[in-house]
């Protein structure tokens, strides 16, 4: 799995995450932020809005340790790149090509 492929699905989860998060709060409150059939056998076995809103609280910290675990490997990855970069020497030049050959004149 390419890294563009996991940042996406790690802001995809995050988007997810704040979408119940918001909807959970907005659907609560037009419920007049009622409790009253937070139990599955109370309200018909219909989820309550507060089961979204808590869904979307228990992503939130989820995706977001997962987009900066993220963030942070590839930035240790980058720093490991350059310190290896900084440590290889520069390739030797190449030998013969500012040599003069001595010709058979020159004794």
């Amino acid at each position: 799995m390419t890294t563009a492929f996991k940042f996406l699905l790690r802001y995809c989860l995050l988007a997810a995450a704040a979408a119940l998060l918001g909807y959970g709060l907005v659907a609560w409150h037009d419920r007049g932020m009622a409790i009253d059939g937070i139990l599955f056998y109370d309200n018909h076995w219909r989820p309550h809005p507060m089961h979204l809103l808590v869904l979307g609280i228990c992503l939130l910290p989820i995706a977001m340790w997962q987009v900066f675990a993220l963030d942070v490997k590839r930035q240790e990855q980058r720093e490991q790149r350059e310190r290896n970069r900084q440590r290889t020497p520069a390739p030797p030049a190449q030998q013969g090509a500012n040599v003069t050959h001595a010709t058979p004149e020159d004794g």
